[in-house]
């Protein structure tokens, strides 16, 4: 059978298939709970039919990983910038405690269960690092140390800001930013 024929036997299975689960729904699902089974149902086809990448090594994982376990050193110091916009410099904001955190980051579970209801409610899961991540928030929240008494506060930004392990080279950082003992 040519890849045209099966392509066109898969497409009317799919339509005979989504006909069948309209034509059987109860009156009591809703439209979204309609479209969420048939979505289901193609993705199931899709897998059916393709199969899934042959991922061996894990490497997005492995890396991920390694990034949450060096992010929970307890003694980790970075150096935090902001990017001049106009220019592309960075304006040294001074040492910090740990890698910045998104302002929208939870310590709880910014959501519940309500206890009087009976359909399926989908909540947030808590990442490894035990937060939950908001999305798209800009703001952050860094410790910086104070160079004067040595002591990490917290410190503010709605800017983005730029996180190294490491100092970044001085030509890449405004002149007036950078300290002494830089």
């Amino acid at each position: 059978m040519s890849i045209l024929k099966k392509g066109l036997l898969l497409l009317i299975t799919v339509i005979l298939c989504i006909g069948i689960m309209i034509g059987t729904s109860g009156c009591d699902e809703s439209t979204d709970q309609q479209q969420a089974t048939q979505t289901e149902t193609l993705v199931q086809q899709m897998i059916d039919t393709l199969g899934m990448p042959a991922i061996t090594h894990f490497q997005t994982l492995r890396t991920l990983k390694m990034i949450y376990e060096k992010c929970d050193i307890a003694d980790l110091i970075t150096y935090d910038y902001i990017q001049n916009q106009y220019d592309g410099k960075f304006t040294y904001l001074g040492e910090a405690i740990s890698y910045p955190i998104p302002y929208g980051t939870e310590y709880t579970n910014p959501e519940y269960i309500p206890t009087n209801i009976c359909s399926t409610v989908t909540l947030p899961q808590r990442d490894p690092d035990g937060t939950y991540k908001a999305p798209n928030v800009a703001a952050t929240w860094v410790l910086l140390i104070d160079p004067s008494t040595g002591v990490a506060n917290p410190f503010y930004e709605e800017s983005n800001i730029t996180c190294s392990p490491f100092k970044l080279p001085r030509a890449e950082i405004e002149p007036c930013s950078i300290p002494a003992n830089y």
